[in-house]
């Protein structure tokens, strides 16, 4: 515990002292006083002669200014009276008659004709630099002689500008003597205004401080003792204070998962539990008195950077909202505002307490996917037996269709001068016929049963067999289809027919927002590109599959509810609304995650992120 001053420890001595540096605290605002008494003093007289310069130049700068108005009249009203004199004739006669020296200063800057020999090398001195254009400059200096004073050019003739210029010697203003006799003055009243200031300054501050001293020395005795029994008493207050703060630190701190933030009146952050510096990445010392509660909650409503997963599905409560936390990592939060108020009523603060509801919100939200997935598996049990029953039976005619060509062009084959026509159609049905097979493969594989098998292959490969079965159909309806995969991408780890489904639905949106949204592009295209990428927080190597349309894109209304299920824009029997949900599931079951991007007018783009079976190490250079 610190030491105390007691009324005992103070003697005779101690006054002494205690007077004497009182004594030198007075002398030393004495002192400050007089100096900053001296300084104003100063700065006034400084003042005022600038004034009287600045407004004596001003008035010579008037004077000249209106005698070369002057001069200027007399030039063209001889002029007007004499239009058959010569330019130098008409100077000359000027230059008598108002006693200013004249010229004529050509357009390219050079003098061509002066009253007065000694403008010839007074002008190179005036005007140093480039041509000489219109204006007035006053030059009142000593090297010029008598032309020093205002210079006036101004337009003549299509070939000459005309000089006037009124004299004006430096020894006119006459300096000295102006300067020398309001100097003196000026001297005279600072240093009297001074003497008298100082003699004041002693008779009412320097003898009334030495009272002051006198008397606060004695208060000082009294106030001493009455200091140390109010120490006493806040000592003992402070550490019935500081066990009941640990008790409440204690308490504030109980839990992991409530967070507690506190604000002043003025909005700035006086406390932050532990857990709240958990859930939003902010430091005590970050936040405590550098950050307001609002502040602290716009950082955490930022865009984030890894969203909540399912959030679009998520059903908000009127007190739960998203927060990012400085790394950009999102949580659903259930919060609670309440003022802070003192014994009076009055406010003092706000008080927000919060807890994480991110995984049970995320529980809930998959609980209810499963349930409607449920529902609609039998759905497409029946789809895959029909999709498998009408390949087989496509199957059988498309076989004897092939059949029945290839044997027509082998009997025609030994008159192809006379058949050629009929043998090239022949082997473009025979080429249908090979797709159309290709197309049936897709759908039997469609209706096999939906068990997850995951392997490796090459991203190209679903892409490719996606496009075998939809590319006739989107380039039918004018969709141009641009593949951006470059080659030594590794290869991803992923179901390939569940893949392929997820490709199917992502085309066939893409596809209906670019021809029937009724504000299709002037060239729709749709942009499969795959791309390999580091993740940021881990460094694992992943490829990423962009399906990209320049269609009209999604508000933030629709973005919101995009992975919803039975969610759709499309007009009743066009759509179920379980497109993206169940690709969403998908893509999530064989590892992979599944996200987009829209914007009203900017088109959409869905991205599915998947693992790979090559190290970081192995990521290609990209193509230029």
């Amino acid at each position: 515990m610190r030491e105390r001053i007691r009324s005992s420890d103070i003697g005779p001595s101690d006054n002494a002292e205690l007077q004497q540096s009182t004594a030198l605290g007075a002398k030393g605002i004495f002192r400050r006083f007089v100096f900053v008494l001296v300084v104003f003093e100063v700065i006034v007289g400084v003042a005022v002669l600038t004034y009287d310069i600045l407004d004596t130049t001003a008035s010579m700068n008037d004077k000249l200014e209106s005698l070369a108005t002057v001069g200027m009249q007399v030039v063209q009203t001889m002029r007007t009276d004499s239009p058959e004199t010569s330019n130098a004739d008409l100077l000359c006669q000027a230059a008598k008659v108002t006693g200013f020296p004249m010229g004529l200063i050509a357009h390219g800057g050079s003098l061509a004709f002066a009253t007065d020999p000694i403008l010839y090398d007074a002008i190179d001195k005036t005007y140093p630099r480039g041509p000489i254009e219109p204006s007035r400059r006053f030059a009142i200096r000593d090297d010029l002689g008598d032309v020093s004073g205002g210079w006036f050019v101004q337009p003549f003739s299509n070939q000459y500008y005309l000089l006037i210029v009124v004299p004006h010697l430096p020894e006119s203003e006459g300096k000295m003597l102006h300067f020398t006799i309001r100097a003196g003055v000026l001297g005279l009243s600072l240093a009297a205004s001074v003497l008298v200031m100082l003699g004041t300054a002693n008779w009412m501050l320097r003898h009334p401080l030495d009272r002051l001293v006198r008397a606060l020395t004695s208060a000082l005795n009294r106030d001493i003792e009455r200091r140390r029994i109010a120490e006493q008493v806040a000592i003992d207050a402070r550490l019935d204070a500081e066990a009941h703060l640990a008790f409440l630190d204690n308490l504030i701190n109980a839990s992991d998962q409530v967070g507690i933030v506190a604000a002043d009146e003025d909005g700035y952050v006086q406390l932050l539990n532990r857990a709240a510096e958990a859930i939003l990445g902010y430091s005590e010392a970050e936040a405590v008195g550098k950050m307001t509660l609002t502040e602290l909650l716009s950082h955490s409503s930022q865009d984030s950077m890894h969203e909540v997963p399912l959030r679009s599905l998520m059903t908000l409560q009127e007190s739960e909202m998203f927060v990012s936390d400085r790394h950009g990592v999102e949580r659903l939060v259930s919060v609670n505002f309440s003022d802070i108020k003192d014994v009076e009523g009055k406010d003092k603060g706000h008080l927000m307490v919060f807890i994480d509801v991110t995984e049970r919100k995320r529980l809930e939200v998959e609980l209810q996917i499963n349930e409607m997935q449920l529902v609609q598996s039998a759905k497409l049990a029946g789809l895959g037996e029909m999709a498998t029953g009408v390949a087989h039976e496509l199957n059988q005619p498309l076989n004897n269709i092939g059949l029945l060509a290839s044997r027509v062009t082998r009997k025609l084959i030994n008159h192809d001068h006379e058949h050629a026509f009929e043998i090239e159609k022949l082997q473009k049905i025979q080429g249908q016929v090979q797709r159309a097979g290709k197309i049936i493969d897709q759908l039997r594989a469609f209706g096999r049963p939906t068990v997850l098998h995951v392997t490796d292959f090459p991203i190209r490969q679903p892409v490719e067999a996606v496009l075998d079965l939809l590319g006739e159909q989107l380039s039918g309806r004018g969709i141009e289809v641009v593949v951006d995969i470059p080659d030594g991408l590794p290869n991803v780890q992923a179901d390939e027919s569940q893949l392929e489904q997820v490709l199917i639905n992502l085309l066939n949106n893409a596809r209906d927002a670019l021809s029937d949204s009724g504000v299709s592009p002037p060239s729709p295209r749709i942009r499969l590109k795959a791309e390999a990428e580091i993740l940021p927080g881990d460094g694992e190597l992943r490829i990423c599959l962009h399906v990209q349309d320049n269609g009209p894109g999604m508000g933030d209304d629709v973005g919101r509810r995009v992975f919803e299920p039975f969610f759709t824009t499309k007009e009743v029997g066009k759509g179920t609304g379980l497109g993206l949900s169940i690709s969403y599931s998908l893509v999530r079951g064989f590892g992979g995650t599944l996200a987009f991007r829209s914007r009203p007018g900017e088109g959409t783009t869905f991205s599915i992120l998947l693992k790979t079976v090559a190290p970081p190490a192995s990521l290609p250079s990209e193509n230029p």
